[in-house]
């Protein structure tokens, strides 16, 4: 999370989104991590483009839920990304 919070300032639209928080009613700022709130009751991690340890982020995540879903599970796999991370 550490690289996540440091990357925001690094893409141009989480750089808009920390410098007024209060002005992007779909984003909330919570322990240095910005949140997406497509509804009411849902929110997603905001990943930023990022590199990390050789690889984009965005990569990464994708291959975690790939490995947690299963390999024969793509519409799961995506399914998870949507609902808990947002780029």
């Amino acid at each position: 999370m550490k690289h996540i919070r440091s990357s925001y300032k690094d893409d141009p639209l989480f750089r808009k989104i920390l410098s007024n928080p209060t002005h992007h009613r779909s984003f909330e700022l919570r322990d240095g991590l910005i949140l997406f709130h497509p509804s009411a009751s849902d929110s997603a991690l905001c990943i930023p483009d990022s590199v990390f340890q050789g690889r984009r982020a965005r990569e990464i995540i994708i291959d975690l839920a790939h490995t947690t879903v299963g390999h024969l599970a793509a519409l799961r796999t995506g399914e998870l990304i949507r609902r808990s991370y947002w780029w």
